[in-house]
């Protein structure tokens, strides 16, 4: 996936004042040539996705009353169900057989695969979606970003879009609402008792952090001082560089040996340490913290925590792509307009404002709006200076990302299968190796 757009694409891009969805029958040039112009605003779209949500069906309402001559089908493939259990009367939410989110994956790909699937197709749940880029399974949607005039710097995360362009500079995913990168947090209270200084730089790698997080615990005058588990800081670490290998776009793999030893050394070296069982009157060295949300922020305000975001060896700040919500077009659907200005509308400022929008937003004002009003109902130490600071920061965050790469649920399985057996120690570290890199094979050769 492409970590920044070039500076063509950025010179494409014309910037306007906010406007929202243009009027009917407006027409708009990309820098590319592409002529878009505004269909009708009548007819019907259906979207297609896993489980559904209040802001997702709060904009669907506020899209249909904007537009009268409209209908918005919303699929949902996971319909969650409680029941109580006997013993505590507790209400528990079930999964029947046949609505995990594997099935959901498996019947989405058939329908993409036969041309049938709907218009608009969620595609943050772990599709294989380099490999539907190379089949033009999707629309490539940026002709229609660059063409909106209202989609700028000054009021949108550019570099988001940007973060989603595959190599060739394609879009075939429209990021509504997005997470940051993960995010390394010290606790005031531990830099204080170790005298740890951490560095200035803006974003720091894995390793700085658990440097930084071992001299914590070797440094601690407090009790109960502990690491994060080092099985979740392995297993994160291997699922990360084993997506990082798979080039789509070529049909290779390119595979670094080296790198995989190294971050199965770490789990031997992090086990020295005591690891975090989650208790309430533990002191973690560091939180890996993925939503650079407003608790996030508003816990730097009120605590003094100290947070960097998390720079990979490539030096790109990466999306987390656990908390984000993705959106494509199918290419093969008939309302590919209509299509887009539905997306086009969830981005706007009116929908990425509203309290049920989930994480931060790709629209800057719909974010800051949502930060500050979801701090005031967090916290009623926090001042309408300390919310507006929190918003600030979590703005920081959201600019600093520089790439994303989406899940590939195939290759997490593969990837935590076998650090499981390491763990576990069924295999040898060469093993290890040789199995992935088998696995590996076989995934880009189907």
């Amino acid at each position: 996936m492409k970590r920044r757009m070039t500076a063509a694409l950025l010179t494409m891009t014309l910037l306007a004042s906010m406007c929202g969805c243009t009027g009917e029958n407006d027409t708009q040039t990309a820098g590319s040539g592409f002529i878009y112009q505004t269909p009708e605003m009548k007819g019907e779209i259906s979207v297609n996705v896993y489980e559904t949500s209040e802001g997702l069906e709060s904009a669907i309402a506020m899209f249909e009353d904007k537009y009268p001559d409209m209908k918005v089908k919303l699929n949902v493939f996971y319909e969650a169900k409680s029941a109580q259990t006997e013993e505590s009367g507790m209400e528990m939410g079930s999964r029947p057989a046949g609505q995990t989110r594997e099935d959901y994956n498996a019947q989405l790909n058939t329908q993409l695969m036969s041309g049938k699937a709907d218009d608009i197709i969620i595609t943050s749940v772990g599709l294989p979606l380099g490999q539907y880029a190379t089949m033009g399974v999707l629309e490539d949607l940026s002709p229609y970003l660059e063409a909106a005039e209202e989609i700028n710097e000054d009021d949108y995360y550019m570099n988001i879009f940007d973060a989603y362009r595959t190599a060739s500079g394609a879009l075939y995913e429209l990021p509504i609402s997005a997470s940051a990168v993960p995010l390394f947090v010290f606790e005031k209270e531990l830099l204080e008792d170790t005298g740890v200084t951490l560095p200035n730089a803006e974003a720091i790698t894995w390793r700085e952090a658990l440097d930084l997080a071992m001299e914590i615990c070797n440094n601690a005058n407090l009790p109960n001082v502990c690491l994060p588990d080092a099985w979740g800081i392995t297993g994160d670490l291997l699922t990360k560089a084993i997506i990082s290998f798979v080039d789509y776009e070529s049909g290779t793999i390119h595979f670094e040996e080296e790198k995989i030893r190294d971050i199965l050394s770490i789990f031997e070296e992090v086990s020295y340490y005591p690891a975090s069982s989650m208790s309430q009157d533990e002191l973690r060295a560091y939180q890996l913290r993925y939503q650079p949300d407003f608790e996030v922020a508003g816990e730097v305000i009120l605590r003094g925590s100290e947070v960097r975001p998390w720079k990979q060896d490539d030096g790109n700040v990466y999306l987390s792509p656990y908390f984000s919500l993705d959106f494509g077009i199918n290419s093969k659907s008939e309302h590919k307009e209509l299509a887009w200005e539905f997306l086009r509308f969830l981005i706007s400022e009116e929908v990425q404002s509203l309290p049920s929008c989930p994480y931060a937003g790709v629209n800057k004002a719909g974010l800051h709006t949502r930060v500050t009003g979801s701090l005031e109902n967090w916290s009623s130490e926090l001042t309408e200076e300390d919310r507006n600071k929190a918003a600030e920061l979590v703005d920081d965050w959201v600019s600093q990302i520089t790439a994303y790469r989406a899940e590939d649920t195939d290759l997490i399985q593969i990837s935590e299968g076998i650090h499981q057996s390491y763990v576990f120690g069924e295999i040898s570290e060469d093993e290890a190796v040789a199995q992935l890199q088998e696995k590996l094979n076989q995934y880009i050769s189907q």
